[in-house]
């Protein structure tokens, strides 16, 4: 685009000083090879660059804003020596200074006294939240009553409490109740896909044991802690919290970075020679990725051969892995790299990352071929180490 401006410049100068100084710029343009063109024609080349050069900054951001770029804390100012950030049963998260420098807690090695700064999360269990502690006795309870509607509403509300139930959901058994083993068995299975996709970092996804715990950058605490209260002193002013309120308090902003963790399905289809599932999810060069896959796809047109995420052996290869294979690339010009059923890998660049199925080119792009099925793939990308 740039370098027609020249042209111009040089024709609007011809017009202007007449024939001489056409001879001289003449002369000039031969001598730097620079090709003479109307000046109509050169304002509309330049008018076209201009356009695509607008059209390709468009779709670029078109692309950053469809795939969430992986976020951190890297950059957040770290909290004061007593700041904390507490998030409470009630959803509500508070951020203020505590009253205290200190939080002590009784262990079965005697009692401890962690420095408020010294902290990274804090979590309350059961035996300090023993309204809950009770709830989950008589949810569990109901899971085998004789109503279906109440057993339903048992199972529904166990279900709301998410991962933090996780370990707790395993110390019940079910009495001789067929029903109340039939809903732990599937409130199980139904928490851990939960806790699969979520980010362990989060408090949703901490799970509750019966005693309290405090976790430093060295090693996690467990035992009883004395405070049953805390100050807290916030920009809306002073206030007083219940530890049994608390679900969890924490103080990492700007010490560690969050993990993006994600599941998403990649049909058999999705071929990189046409249009790889998109992932919605942005790497950085340094960032290390793991994933998990299951599932199969069945190629009808080769006398319905089914394949896993590793592919078919003797179906031939794409890129030096089996047709079928799952595989992943950053951006849209980035290496192929085998996934299979499971794999884990460094980021080289930074882009979107894309998930496929390998396949030969002949086979890819011709029409015509069925293929079913799908992959489903866990994520898990974690924050490199900022320079």
């Amino acid at each position: 685009m740039s370098s027609l401006k020249p042209y111009a410049r040089l024709l609007i100068a011809v017009l202007m000083t007449g024939a001489a100084a056409h001879s001289a710029t003449i002369a000039q343009a031969a001598a730097q090879e620079i090709e003479i063109v109307p000046v109509q024609e050169a304002q509309k080349q330049e008018e076209g660059a201009e356009k695509k050069e607008q059209e390709k900054e468009q779709e670029a951001a078109k692309e950053d804003d469809s795939a969430p770029m992986l976020e951190t804390d890297a950059t957040a100012n770290p909290p004061g020596p007593r700041e904390v950030r507490l998030q409470l049963w009630d959803g509500s998260v508070l951020t203020g200074d505590l009253g205290i420098d200190s939080i002590h807690i009784d262990t079965k090695f005697g009692m401890l006294e962690v420095p408020v700064s010294n902290i990274q999360y804090l979590r309350p269990g059961l035996e300090s939240i023993p309204e809950l502690n009770e709830k989950l006795k008589n949810l569990v309870e109901q899971l085998g009553d004789k109503e279906f509607q109440a057993r339903e509403q048992a199972h529904r509300e166990l279900l709301a409490m998410g991962v933090s139930i996780r370990n707790q959901l395993r110390t019940f058994n079910d009495a001789g109740s067929a029903e109340r083993k039939k809903h732990l068995q599937t409130l199980t299975e139904e928490i851990e896909e939960l806790a699969e996709d979520e980010d362990p970092g989060q408090a949703t996804n901490s799970s509750l044991d019966m005693e309290d715990a405090i976790t430093t950058g060295h090693f996690t605490i467990v035992g009883r802690i004395r405070e049953k209260e805390f100050s807290l002193k916030t920009k809306y002013g002073d206030l007083q919290i219940q530890l049994k309120d608390i679900r969890e308090g924490d103080r990492t902003w700007g010490v560690t970075a969050s993990a993006v963790r994600k599941a998403i399905d990649i049909e058999a289809t999705a071929f990189f020679q046409r249009e790889p599932a998109k992932t919605r999810i942005r790497v950085k060069a340094g960032d290390r990725i793991s994933i998990k896959a299951s599932g199969s796809v069945n190629w009808a047109s080769w006398g319905n051969m089914t394949s896993t995420p590793e592919g078919i052996g003797n179906q031939g290869q794409w890129n030096g892995m089996n047709c079928g294979a799952l595989a992943a690339r950053i951006g849209k010009s980035g290496d192929v790299i085998k996934v299979g059923e499971e794999a884990e890998f460094v980021a080289k660049s930074s882009g979107e990352l894309f998930l496929g199925v390998a396949m030969q080119d002949n086979f890819a792009n011709q029409e015509g071929y069925q293929w079913n099925g799908k992959y489903t793939a866990r994520i898990v990308v974690e924050p490199g180490q900022q320079k």
